[in-house]
């Protein structure tokens, strides 16, 4: 039951399918992050490629929720407060999509169609998360701004990844 007394639908949970609860790191440069994968294990290693969003990720919920939650359960949230678009849609992220044994991939922020409206077909959920690391002339930056530092919901998350080159 939710807080406008609505009865959910039947739910499945899938933590504990093991295809979905792997960190890959990919031949092309991206890492593949599973949607059974914990908020701390795929922050930790996107950070570790990624040194640029180590505050962001320490900033990003509580400890409880970093160890419960799925970055791909935020991604697929599709709330417009969450802090983990900004950043992986700079990076150019993708999401794999399945429904039965039907696949696609999207780029992240193509999967956002308007306020909690996803592009996503009826019994269609997020497989995983594709984010490529960025080469070394990419410079990596993001800004959250909320009321607390720690475990606050931001008022703006923004993010930016942009390559320099030399002329």
């Amino acid at each position: 039951v939710t807080k406008h007394l609505r009865e959910l639908p039947m739910l499945i949970h899938l933590g504990e399918v093991r295809d979905l609860q792997n960190v890959e790191a990919r031949a092309e440069g991206a890492l593949r992050i599973g949607a059974a994968v914990p908020l701390t294990d795929a922050w930790g290693a996107i950070v570790a490629r990624v040194p640029a969003l180590a505050e962001l990720a320490q900033r990003f919920a509580s400890p409880p929720v970093r160890n419960s939650g799925t970055l791909v359960g935020n991604l697929a949230n599709g709330s417009p407060i969450g802090d983990a678009m900004p950043a992986l849609i700079a990076l150019g992220a993708t999401v794999e999509l399945r429904r039965g044994d039907a696949t696609r991939t999207l780029p992240l922020e193509a999967l956002y169609l308007d306020y909690m409206k996803k592009d996503l077909a009826r019994g269609e959920f997020v497989v995983a998360v594709n984010v490529p690391i960025p080469n070394a002339a990419v410079r990596v930056a993001s800004y959250k701004l909320s009321k607390r530092i720690d475990q606050d919901i931001s008022a703006v998350c923004a993010a930016f990844a942009v390559e320099v080159v030399d002329q």
